[in-house]
């Protein structure tokens, strides 16, 4: 990548700096990575930056410039120098200072968002993942699911996907596959709070969304993000109380507004809520990326997937994938419990 007369846009007074040093040093060519990563060392840089959230520096070596930052679990790193072969050279010492942080096979990495005293508070976690290709079986009346596990691509960044459907219909193991599915390109951001996210507190939003290295034509790869607000039926009902209905709108505005449009983000809220009972703002064409209902089990469906799994005392009838846990392990007389969050039926 030649940045002739180095023209970009800064992403923080970091960058800026480094921006002018190469001009100085006349490196008009850069190359860029971005992987797991969750701490580096210090150690002989000209400039660095701690903040709760994010740790930047750059360094001088050898006439070359580099520049890390490690944000929400991963590092961005770039380096200037005088031509495309030795910017490549240079970039290989981002992972001596940066060292790759892998996460285990059975497990996905999410970052939790919430408002704290001191202003936005992103929290990185590994979840167990749930495989798509494991799971399918549980969602026989969901059509759309298995397309956007495996073949979904967004457009356009800003865009809203709506899963609804009725409680224990596996919304939330569904998210946990999507995270597992979408790794190589996308990451999960879940917003703890969802109310507050899109309320009064305007630079809550705005820090979430912005805070990323996504941003097209910026100087790192571009990687999408999923934005997941989950059980969010009151913001968007027919019905919404003034209040809740403010955060509507700056819900969509921000899906097809000109922040949307500038980032690499899609909106993904779940609700339990029948869609005829929804804002009909909520699912108008061109908004929606994916429009998914979470369907039930017929008596015959939830029959043979019992069976499938060796149970042979019959079946509840029509029914939700929560009940069949329930019926499988616990039997048709004791009381049904069901998940929630993002923990594994059992």
């Amino acid at each position: 990548m030649e940045l002739t007369g180095v023209v970009e846009v800064a992403t923080g007074f970091h960058h800026q700096n480094v921006i002018l040093r190469a001009n100085d040093l006349g490196l008009k060519h850069q190359a860029s990575r971005n992987y797991p990563a969750i701490k580096m060392d210090l150690k002989d840089c000209i400039e660095s930056r701690v903040s709760p959230s994010e740790i930047e520096a750059y360094w001088e070596i050898k006439g070359d410039l580099l520049q890390i930052s490690v944000n929400s679990g991963r590092a961005y790193a770039a380096c200037y120098s005088s031509s495309p072969e030795d910017a490549k050279k240079g970039l290989a010492l981002a992972e001596v200072i940066c060292p790759r942080h892998e996460t285990k096979s059975d497990l996905i990495p999410v970052t939790f968002w919430s408002l704290g005293n001191s202003g936005p508070q992103a929290i990185r976690r590994e979840i167990d993942r749930a495989v798509w290709n494991e799971i399918e079986p549980n969602y026989p009346s969901t059509p759309g699911l298995g397309h956007m596990m495996k073949d979904f691509r967004p457009g356009v960044g800003g865009q809203l996907v709506l899963w609804h459907g009725k409680p224990g219909t596996g919304k939330t193991t569904a998210l946990r596959a999507l995270a597992h599915e979408w790794r190589d390109w996308c990451e999960l951001h879940y917003i703890a709070d969802p109310e507050t996210f899109f309320g009064d507190h305007a630079s809550y939003m705005l820090h979430v969304l912005m805070n990323s290295k996504d941003t097209v034509g910026s100087k790192y790869e571009p990687e999408w993000r999923v934005i997941v607000l989950e059980d969010c039926g009151e913001m968007l009902a027919l019905d919404a109380r003034r209040e809740v209905g403010q955060a509507l709108s700056r819900l969509l505005n921000a899906c097809d507004g000109l922040i949307g449009r500038g980032l690499r983000f899609l909106v993904l809220v779940t609700t339990n809520e029948e869609i005829s009972k929804l804002h009909p703002a909520v699912a108008r064409p061109g908004r929606c990326a994916a429009n998914i209902e979470f369907g039930g089990f017929t008596a015959n469906e939830a029959e043979i997937w019992l069976e499938s799994r060796g149970y042979q005392n019959g079946s509840p009838g029509t029914c939700q994938l929560a009940d069949l846990y329930a019926h499988l392990l616990d039997g048709p007389t004791r009381p049904r419990e069901r998940a929630v969050g993002f923990a594994r039926p059992s």
